[in-house]
């Protein structure tokens, strides 16, 4: 459901067999700390602030062979938005670095108003 995201909309807000996506980011650095932080052995690798972008549409054209559209397809809406996360990369041991993501993100097209905010977690690459 999530493989064409726009930060601050619910997965599932558009679904079809068509879809573009695309996302312009701005990663400003923030200054690094290549030691434990305090005495556990937790070691912030990288961090960042990043400005963003995000804009995606899913539809069903006429007629798509498809059990997932309905006969007559569906209208191709732009979803589209802004906002602002932090990224720190953290490790334990200094072994396998962890990336926690943050922010918030304002709808500007495609129905939703409300800003909302996101944190997810995983592993750096």
């Amino acid at each position: 459901q999530r493989a064409f995201g726009v930060r601050g909309f619910p997965a599932g807000s558009q679904e079809g067999v068509r879809a573009w996506g695309s996302s312009l980011e701005y990663r400003a650095p923030l200054p690094r700390m290549n030691r434990a932080a305090w005495p556990l052995p937790l070691f912030w690798q990288r961090s960042a602030v990043t400005l963003f972008g995000d804009a995606a549409s899913a539809w069903c054209p006429r007629g798509a062979p498809s059990a997932g559209c309905p006969n007559g397809g569906t209208p191709q809406r732009t979803l589209a938005s802004v906002g602002a996360e932090l990224l720190l990369d953290v490790a334990v041991d200094y072994d396998t670095p962890t990336r926690f993501r943050g922010g918030v993100a304002w709808p500007v097209q495609g129905g939703a108003r409300r800003a909302t905010g996101f944190f997810s977690l995983g592993v750096a690459f």
